[in-house]
């Protein structure tokens, strides 16, 4: 299982295993994949109706790329590392960002085989120019690729709890429950600046910065999910650990190869309106593979493609819902069974042609006490009623890889679970676990303890003189509370208390505020299952404007004066990197001063704005 910190060689974040000791996980900068003749696997097709060609401004367009995430030898070997312990990340999920001056940045989810991974964007017009106008420059394209995802990884003996406060980020314009993992960047940099991250038990820089941003990734998800804005973890449990990478296009393609990325795909008049043209391609290598099936099914009709090389389909669809699944046939094996149906995005397919490389299932014991509650844990795997592989985790070898006697044709494996107490007590469980998965084993019993950690949020902490909060099992006697005290926003309060079997772990609270000015606040009782319990005291209204300095070249330095009413605010930019004021609302005047790297300096004076984003330009000429 893989393990904090990650550390940096070379241009490579490398983590370590804690059942492995030899074996080095990698990640390396997005690069564009390639074919087999060595050409990048990237393509820009811009739409216009046949006749158009070379006269009409584009209608709109598709970007169709693969990503590859595989370290090359020249980088193993730059970052001094041994290529026979090197393994590339093993991804959950991941989506893809590409930013580029003058239009929003392109957030998609990526469909991935191992190491590579596919997207399929659908443009507008507009967008459509502007990346056509960028890979078509003679220049440099400006265009920057950011990959985010996430892999699974053993929290360290450290406790992590992290909250944001909801009313802040609603009032700063960010939609609550989305319904996607992402957000845009001005929303994630807001739950940066609004979160409160607690990390217990002492730890180096590197690894409180991964479990900080463990934190906020956690957090930013509850945001485009709705779920509470609070999240926890503690020793020894497993959670999906953020992975960041950035490249640009230039790191991986040539000029030309870059021009030849963008082609004009005239419409036939019927591709319009009513139909539109779906694209569906491989991602990954098809060397295992006689062929993938595909069958999309819309308006009651299906349609069954093979996929048996690397080129992409381009078929006509009807408008509306559309579905899909897939099948894949190895080379000289049985078919596998069909996966389920899905629904299929609008724009088209980027299909996995992922085949394990050997049939086996990872085992993870998370959160088991060995101390204090259990000996051992023997798990039993089998597949189609063939000989059973037996493997025991313990305190000292808490995963393991298990291979499988399996063919192309097995989906699942069988898994007979036995924990054994330090009593002697058997707990056994059967499950269905997926060839090439994950079986992620939690303790099956609670600890015996009801813990809840107050955290306090919100913007109003400075107007408070002292805030007490009644907490209570559900189930207990009205009388049976006890009262907790918080002063400041930097307060971290931690509760726990017995818990007998069979009693629910609800807990009751309430709050009593004293403010500064003789105010008073009390609330009714509530109820709350979640192990952290956010407090936000709301304060004065204000604006968040974020700043994205995305323009900004290396060596060049811009500080930011802001002015709104009496309040004046200033902040110094030398990355990309986003950053966010708080001001009173209203508008405000913005002035710009930038340094550059011989000492000279360039000025914008003072402009009266109203804007929540703002874009830094690049320096005016001399």
């Amino acid at each position: 299982m893989l393990t904090l910190p990650w550390r940096s060689a070379g241009t490579l974040l490398v983590a370590g295993d804690d059942d492995e000791p030899s074996r080095l996980w990698v990640c390396a900068p997005p690069a564009i994949a390639r074919d087999a003749d060595g050409n990048p696997r990237a393509r820009l097709s811009t739409f216009l109706l046949a006749g158009d060609v070379g006269t009409a401004p584009r209608s709109g367009g598709r970007l169709s790329l693969d990503v590859d995430m595989r370290p090359s030898a020249q980088a193993i070997a730059a970052a001094g590392l041994d290529p026979a312990r090197v393994q590339p990340l093993p991804w959950l999920d991941a989506e893809l960002e590409i930013a580029g001056p003058g239009f929003e940045p392109l957030v998609t989810e990526v469909a991935l085989a191992f190491d590579q991974a596919g997207a399929v964007i659908d443009l507008d017009a507009p967008h459509a120019e502007l990346l056509a106008a960028a890979l078509l420059s003679q220049a440099a394209s400006s265009l920057q690729l950011t990959w985010r995802g996430h892999v699974r990884a053993r929290m360290p003996a450290i406790e992590v709890i992290a909250t944001a406060d909801v009313a802040t980020l609603q009032r700063n314009g960010v939609l609550v429950g989305r319904g996607r993992r992402s957000l845009t960047a001005y929303a994630r940099a807001l739950v940066t600046a609004n979160a409160h991250v607690e990390i217990r038990g002492g730890a180096d820089a590197a690894l409180e910065a991964n479990l900080r941003q463990w934190a906020l990734d956690a957090l930013a998800e509850r945001v485009a999910q709705g779920g509470s804005l609070a999240v926890r973890a503690s020793a020894s449990d497993v959670a999906a650990v953020p992975v960041a990478a950035t490249a640009t296009l230039e790191d991986s393609v040539t000029v030309e190869q870059r021009q030849r990325m963008v082609e004009e795909v005239a419409l036939d008049p019927d591709d319009r309106g009513a139909r539109r043209v779906f694209e569906i391609r491989p991602v990954g290598t098809l060397d295992a593979l006689e062929r993938i099936d595909v069958e999309l099914e819309a308006a009651g009709t299906t349609a069954r493609i093979e996929l048996v090389d690397a080129r992409a389909r381009r078929i006509t669809v009807p408008e509306g819902t559309l579905q899909w699944r897939r099948r894949l046939v190895p080379r000289g094996g049985s078919a596998w069974a069909w996966s389920q149906w899905t629904a299929a995005p609008q724009t088209g397919l980027a299909v996995p042609a992922a085949v394990p490389p050997s049939p086996a299932v990872e085992v993870i014991a998370a959160g088991f006490d060995f101390d204090a509650r259990w000996r051992s844990i023997t798990i039993e795997l089998g597949v189609a009623g063939r000989t059973a592989t037996v493997v025991e985790l313990g305190p000292g070898h808490r995963s393991a890889r298990v291979p499988l006697d399996a063919t192309a044709a097995d989906a699942t494996a069988h898994a007979r679970v036995i924990a054994l107490a330090q009593g002697g007590y058997q707990h056994v469980r059967e499950l269905d676990v997926a060839i090439g998965s994950e079986l992620v084993l939690d303790d099956p019993f609670t600890a015996g303890v009801r813990p809840l950690a107050l955290v306090p949020a919100g913007s109003g902490w400075a107007e408070v003189a002292a805030v007490m909060v009644d907490v209570a099992l559900a189930e207990a006697d009205a009388d049976e509370h006890e009262t907790l005290a918080l002063q400041s926003l930097s307060d971290f309060v931690q509760w726990r208390a017995p818990l007998a079997p069979g009693v629910a772990k609800t807990a009751r609270w309430r709050r009593h505020v004293s403010f500064r000015d003789g105010r008073f606040e009390s609330t009714a009782w509530a109820t709350t299952d979640d192990e952290v319990l956010v407090i936000p005291i709301a304060g004065a209204p204000q604006r968040t404007v974020q700043l994205l300095p995305i323009l900004l070249d290396a060596g060049v330095r811009v500080r930011a004066s802001f002015a709104s009413g009496d309040v004046t605010r200033e902040l110094d930019l030398g990355d990309k990197t986003p950053a966010l004021v708080d001001l009173p609302p209203g508008r405000y005047t913005l002035a710009l001063r930038w340094t550059l790297p011989d000492g000279s300096t360039r000025t914008q004076p003072p402009q009266a704005r109203d804007d929540e984003v703002v874009v830094v330009p690049r320096p005016p000429p001399q």
